[in-house]
């Protein structure tokens, strides 16, 4: 399906939705090594939300534990694909470096052959928070995605703070 397929047949109210599918996962670093972390998975319009041991040092030990279960509207799924029609790589890495502990948050999403995923470390990306605020809602309020603006605007202040001290570096030499 190309961009313009998928744009007509958003606007037309047709779906667009043959093979989606949704994975999002927490990974805690340092001393959230090894803790239950949220999974999502969405496969077609139907979700699941558990807790999982996302990182550990060996092998797992703990087995996952089921939050909920839901289905997602059509249109949800609609939105999503509108999200990430634009992106041109379908690979999208972030990090903050000014975190030493934290996690990471990796959400891919699958249509038909084309694979759309973020790695983000200790930070969070703008489309990615807009497909969590889609995903939200059908998830009970204690347990969202917890993802804000904050935490991109913290990681391009982290960037901009050691571009600086590089460049007073640079000064020196």
């Amino acid at each position: 399906m190309t961009a313009l397929t998928l744009v007509q047949s958003i606007a037309k109210g047709q779906s667009v939705n043959s093979d989606f599918s949704f994975y999002y996962c927490f990974a805690g670093l340092g001393s959230n090594m090894g803790s239950m972390q949220p999974t999502i998975r969405i496969n077609g319009t139907k979700l699941i939300y558990t807790y999982e041991q996302n990182s550990y040092y060996g092998q797992k030990y703990k087995s996952p534990d089921t939050i909920c279960k839901a289905t997602i509207r059509q249109s949800s799924i609609d939105s999503i694909l509108s999200l990430i029609m634009d992106i041109k790589d379908s690979t999208i890495y972030e990090t903050n470096p000014c975190i030493m502990s934290g996690g990471i948050h990796n959400m891919s999403i699958v249509t038909n052959n084309d694979t759309t995923s973020f790695t983000l470390h200790n930070t969070f990306h703008r489309t990615a928070l807009k497909i969590s605020e889609i995903i939200n809602p059908y998830l009970p309020k204690d347990k969202n995605i917890w993802a804000t603006e904050q935490d991109i605007i913290d990681c391009e202040n982290c960037w901009t703070a050691m571009r600086k001290r590089w460049e007073k570096e640079k000064k020196k030499e």
